[in-house]
């Protein structure tokens, strides 16, 4: 069997791809895969790391562009359709697989002139706009929330609820032996994060925090800058009682493990990693994203009782320090958000889609 997968720009479309593709080569060990991606990028890095054969191909946006660009724009995407069709013509591919992103955008192309069977994942409520237009070639869409169902124009058969593919380690997490690691006991933990670039309105809420971090007993905070801001924060927050800063974290589910509470953007995969935990939230949504989709993400958690939002510009504010303090005194608040958390995850989803593929279902 030969399968062709694509999806790039974020960590939201390239992990689940990942995801979905091991999981296929666990029921089929002599599958063939190829991930089209863009040369240079997160999807490159990833497939690579997981020994998955790639191909790169330029990809273009029409998104937030003049008239002129995004004429410029289709003419380059008909000449990267044109080299992808090629490649997949070697290929073969008897399935071709879209995690989203605008890097799909040849690769679905040529699987619609080849009449491949078509495969999407949404992670997000709102439809991505390149699988929000190929839906409607697709043999079948994943979707990862019920909200999504009536935000795709297909018919709903072609829609299959399975949540977010996660990695294994995040539904397999022991708590009490992960704190023992790090030499906790009884204290109250909060992790902080910003994705996978960071987030410079939380670092910079950090440094607004510093007074309060300090002042707390029997507690710690753990705050991941992000590789591109750490040099300008990791100066102004050392000192700070209570507070452990790092650039990133290679264990990230180490950190999930030890912590009561997340402050986090709402992106697809961040909340599939911490329902698959079961963490109490403050959602802090991205204002820079495509059709606000991370609010509509952490509307969700916010509905089942899981988290608390905050706006980005609003992180400052005394409600938001009202919050933590909620959570840190209120063991039985943070229950109950864990609970409600929990129930949001959808184990197995990477399975699910996996198995569907290889049956061409």
């Amino acid at each position: 069997m030969n399968v062709v997968i694509s999806g790039g720009g974020t960590g939201g479309h390239v992990y689940p791809a990942i995801s979905i593709v091991e999981a296929i080569v666990e029921r089929d060990p002599g599958v063939n895969i190829l991930y089209i991606g863009s040369p240079g990028s997160l999807e490159e890095k990833a497939a690579k790391n997981a020994s998955i054969d790639f191909y790169s191909v330029k990809s273009y946006t029409f998104y937030g562009k003049g008239l002129i660009s995004k004429i410029s724009s289709g003419f380059k995407m008909v000449w990267s359709g044109f080299t992808v069709l090629k490649k997949m013509r070697q290929f073969a591919p008897d399935v071709v697989i879209g995690t989203g992103g605008y890097i799909i955008g040849p690769v679905m192309v040529a699987a619609i002139l080849l009449r491949k069977k078509i495969f999407l994942h949404e992670q997000n409520v709102i439809p991505g706009m390149a699988n929000g237009f190929f839906a409607k070639f697709a043999n079948k869409v994943f979707i990862s929330y019920s909200e999504s169902i009536d935000r795709f124009n297909v018919p709903r058969e072609k829609l299959e609820i399975t949540g977010n593919p996660t990695r294994d380690v995040f539904h397999h997490i022991d708590k009490p032996k992960e704190r023992e690691k790090h030499g906790l006991k009884d204290e109250v933990v909060i992790l902080s994060l910003g994705g996978s670039g960071g987030c410079k309105s939380i670092n910079d809420f950090l440094v607004n925090s510093k007074e309060f971090i300090s002042s707390k007993e029997n507690f710690k905070w753990v705050h991941v800058t992000g590789a591109a801001y750490y040099d300008k924060y990791y100066d102004k927050l050392k000192d700070t009682k209570n507070l452990e800063v790092h650039k990133y974290l290679d264990n990230i589910s180490s950190y999930y493990a030890i912590s009561d509470v997340i402050i986090c953007r709402s992106g697809a995969i961040t909340l599939a990693e911490i329902s698959a935990v079961g963490l109490p939230s403050i959602l802090v949504p991205s204002p820079n994203v495509a059709n606000d989709h991370q609010t509509e993400n952490a509307k969700v958690y916010k509905k089942e009782g899981a988290s608390f939002i905050v706006n980005d510009k609003k992180l400052n504010e005394e409600f938001t320090y009202k919050l933590i303090n909620d959570l840190i005194s209120d063991p039985e608040l943070r229950q109950g958000m864990a609970d409600n958390s929990k129930r949001l995850a959808f184990l197995g989803a990477a399975s699910i889609i996996a198995d569907r593929v290889i049956l061409g279902e």
